[in-house]
């Protein structure tokens, strides 16, 4: 399982990444209306984002500001393209934004992209949100670290008064109930590598205080995997369809459900692996494949309000499929 979880990473990895190549990009038809991240753009610039219109064969793109009608020309080699076009829809864009939290990836251009976005998911208003808390969080432990005596039973005292007015967790947790696990997910393994790995860096000698936000940590991870096999484990009338059509169809959403949150993380991954390869499987030459990775995307997005185009497509696709093998 390990393999596996490490395999699939790196082709997620390889799948969500902007393109950055030594290679000068060779820009077709294809591209146009293509969002391409402007590297220096001018100070009186309207974004930093431009949508590509036409292609000069002197190097130059052109282009108009993203959101704008405003034109630019730009040499190819001061742009880097982005895997998103205009029409790219919110969820996508949001998707991508999670996935590379999850990954660590700096600079983060897709969550550039989706805070000019006018966002109809409800992520980014819940990520905008966690970013303030954990500012607050950084900026406290910060004053904790350089305006109280060190190693003194003051800093002890006021760690311990910020962990326990920590309400952090609880975002994550609301972003659970609201069934929307790929920001849950993203924004808990976030949060445990970003503040659980500062207390242990500059607070080792409190081991008790730690003790406290480790218990708290813990209890939500236990809470996420919980919920998530709960969730799983629910009769879902779109797995029962698709089997009926399929009978032989398996895929990680036959399997059992996660029992801890490494399992809990490799289903998260192997869901976002599915949703990327959604658009590469055809669902009229290969519906059971494409049937099968639709529903191991919705894994982790069934019943969120983000998914319900994903989810639209799905239905109409298996009433489509279950019109046709009902014909003599």
């Amino acid at each position: 399982m390990i393999f596996l979880f490490k395999a699939v990473l790196l082709v997620l990895a390889a799948a969500t990444a902007f393109p950055l190549s030594a290679k000068e990009r060779k820009y077709t038809d294809n591209d146009i209306k293509r969002i391409l991240y402007l590297k220096n753009p001018a100070s009186n610039a309207p974004a930093q984002f431009a949508v590509l219109e036409g292609i000069h064969k002197n190097r130059l793109l052109e282009c108009r500001y993203f959101g704008t009608q405003q034109p630019l020309n730009v040499d190819r080699q001061h742009v880097i393209p982005t895997i998103f076009y205009e029409d790219s829809s919110n969820f996508m864009i949001t998707q991508y934004a999670l996935i590379a939290m999850f990954q660590r990836q700096k600079p983060t251009l897709a969550l550039a992209l989706a805070k000019l976005n006018n966002d109809t998911t409800g992520r980014m208003s819940a990520l905008n949100n966690y970013a303030a808390s954990l500012k607050d969080l950084q900026k406290n432990i910060s004053v904790i670290r350089h305006q109280i005596p060190p190693n003194s039973p003051e800093q002890a005292n006021a760690l311990a008064d910020l962990i326990s007015r920590d309400k952090t967790l609880s975002l994550i947790r609301q972003a659970a109930t609201y069934n929307d696990w790929v920001l849950a997910i993203a924004l808990f393994d976030n949060y445990r590598e970003e503040i659980l790995t500062t207390y242990n860096r500059y607070f080792s000698h409190f081991p008790d205080v730690i003790k406290v936000a480790q218990v708290n940590c813990a209890a939500c991870e236990n809470e996420l995997v919980l919920n998530f096999a709960n969730k799983f484990q629910t009769p879902n009338a779109r797995r029962k369809l698709f089997l009926h059509l399929y009978p032989q169809a398996r895929g990680m959403w036959t399997q059992p459900p996660p029992t801890n949150y490494e399992q809990l993380k490799a289903f998260f991954v192997r869901s976002l692996n599915s949703y990327h390869k959604l658009d590469k499987i055809s669902r009229i030459f290969k519906p059971q494949d494409w049937g099968s990775a639709m529903l191991e995307a919705l894994m982790t997005m069934d019943g969120a309000a983000c998914a319900a185009e994903l989810e639209k497509e799905f239905d109409d696709e298996m009433r489509r499929l279950a019109r046709r093998s009902q014909r003599p």
